[in-house]
């Protein structure tokens, strides 16, 4: 029998499943940190998290012992809506993969085409709510699909359409990292979409922007090519002379576009950097600004990237692309500027800012107000408010003996 904390009136700690059809591990990828973060943020919040996750075999496993538990709790707990002595209902929340979950095995076989709905069915007929979240629409675009066999193609299509017509089925809430992605999401009903965009971890933070009086360096960390074209950002740094250009890339990327960037970055005010984790600390610290000023497509109208709330999280003010969701979202945050897509553009900013440094700090004291409401746990409280509201109530109970963010 699996152990809980007592909290007031002898009930459990909230109960919830975090189901990923995937292995839970700290990778450098965004699309391995998130399900590690938010896993994370319902444990800090005081959740009793039974995680299902990992291939299928582990996932069977897991799914039986949350079945188990789920039926305990409430047996043990209660469970009527409307009885305000009963423990809140428990919830399954789901960081779901960039492909469906019936092909997330090694090499994608075998396919278990019904082995995580029949997991949501079951917790949906014990009364309990499900949300998944989902990661990209990369299949709904020509452009992502090149090089695909139309046959494969057609194959994967058909797949990710039968788990959204599943999930429609079950009354699944799903998430996706911005509003903006709903008018692509297919067949999930918009009362049944909303928002929960990445969250910043200033836990993970041991250096924030801090950069020498009188200097202007520019950061940009992520992977060349495909939808970040910085080709305006180099050309508007080699115009201001005072100011310097780092990029932190994957070894790998910048082979492949070197030959393209080389010409247009500034002799001796660039620097090329490839490493990841504690090693970025140091390049925040002295950084001035963080760049998302990339060059706008359809895909950046609701694209919304990991690494603008880790430039939040450093306290880095953001340079974004006028137009795009990332810059909707630094201008209703106040978190930097935005601009079009022009070097004359940055190049103007830039001399501004170096002329103003104070604008530039300005900004950064805006970021340090907004950031509380923007970390995974307000993400994960969000989740626990769509789903069980009642969950909160009890965590945030004056008298539950939790010492918990307050976000």
């Amino acid at each position: 029998m699996q152990d809980y904390r007592e909290v007031p009136e002898g009930r459990a700690r909230p109960l919830m499943i975090f189901h990923a059809p995937y292995p839970l591990v700290e990778r450098a990828a965004a699309s391995r940190l998130r399900p590690v973060r938010m896993r994370q943020a319902f444990e800090a919040l005081g959740f009793e998290v039974v995680t299902v996750a990992g291939y299928a075999s582990q996932r069977r496993r897991a799914m039986r012992r949350a079945l188990h538990r789920v039926d305990q709790y409430l047996s043990v707990c209660g469970h009527l809506p409307d009885d305000v002595q009963a423990s809140p209902m428990p919830f399954l929340y789901s960081e779901n993969a960039t492909i469906p979950s019936a092909l997330t095995e090694p090499r994608h076989m075998p396919v278990h085409p019904r082995l995580d709905t029949a997991l949501f069915s079951r917790l949906i007929r014990r009364g309990v709510a499900v949300g998944s979240f989902y990661r990209d629409l990369y299949w709904r675009f020509p452009r992502f699909r090149q090089g695909i066999h139309p046959a494969v193609d057609n194959a994967l299509k058909a797949a990710y359409t039968a788990e959204l017509w599943s999930w429609r089925r079950l009354g699944v809430q799903v998430y996706l990292p911005s509003q903006a992605m709903a008018p692509h999401l297919p067949v999930i009903r918009p009362e049944r979409i909303k928002a929960l965009p990445p969250g910043a971890d200033p836990q993970a933070v041991s250096q924030v922007s801090r950069p020498r009086p009188g200097s202007l360096e520019l950061l940009f960390i992520g992977v060349l090519g495909d939808n970040y074209v910085l080709d305006a950002v180099a050309e508007a740094v080699g115009q201001v002379p005072q100011v310097r250009l780092t990029l932190c890339v994957r070894q790998e990327t910048w082979q492949a576009t070197a030959d393209h960037y080389a010409p247009l970055l500034p002799p001796g005010r660039h620097e090329v950097i490839h490493t990841e984790r504690q090693g970025l600390e140091p390049l925040y610290e002295r950084a001035s600004l963080g760049v998302l000023l990339v060059e706008p497509s359809p895909y950046w109208d609701f694209a919304v990237p990991y690494k603008l709330y880790e430039y939040l999280a450093h306290e880095l003010p953001v340079v974004a692309t006028a137009g795009t969701e990332t810059g909707r979202i630094v201008e209703e945050l106040g978190i930097g500027w935005t601009l079009p897509y022009s070097a004359e553009a940055l190049a103007a900013l830039l001399r501004r800012l170096a002329d103003n440094p104070g604008e530039r700090l300005a900004v950064q004291e805006r970021m340090r107000q907004v950031l509380a409401q923007q970390t995974w746990q307000a993400r994960a409280r969000q989740v626990a408010a769509d789903l069980s509201p009642r969950s909160l109530d009890l965590l945030d109970s004056p008298d539950s003996g939790e010492s918990k963010e307050k976000v």
